[in-house]
């Protein structure tokens, strides 16, 4: 496990090492060495969008220099599971379900 923390949302959200592996060497290697801003995006983020594709999956925003950084999570009752993480200049459309 390499974090858990409690969002805004009153969820519980995790990283695993397994997933962040997969993140670093495969999806997004960009975001090695980020683990900080990911977790400060998931317990403080300035925006959550809700997929328009899955209903389970929700977008946590949060604004840095030029940039967003985007953890992507599966929900799952009270929990979550991050399964991306990336840096954007664009947010995506989806339902607002939480803003700063």
């Amino acid at each position: 496990m390499i974090f858990k923390v409690d969002t805004v949302l009153r969820k519980r959200i995790r990283l695993t090492k397994e997933r962040w592996n997969k993140i670093i060497t495969e999806k997004h290697p960009m975001m090695k060495g980020h683990i900080d801003s990911i977790q400060e995006t998931v317990k403080k983020p300035d925006l959550i969008r809700k997929s328009r594709w899955d209903e389970k999956v929700y977008l946590f925003y949060r604004r840095s220099a030029e940039y967003y950084i985007c953890v992507v999570v599966k929900m799952e009752n009270s929990t979550g599971l991050i399964i991306t993480t990336y840096i954007t200049n664009k947010i995506k459309i989806g339902a607002e379900i939480w803003k700063k």
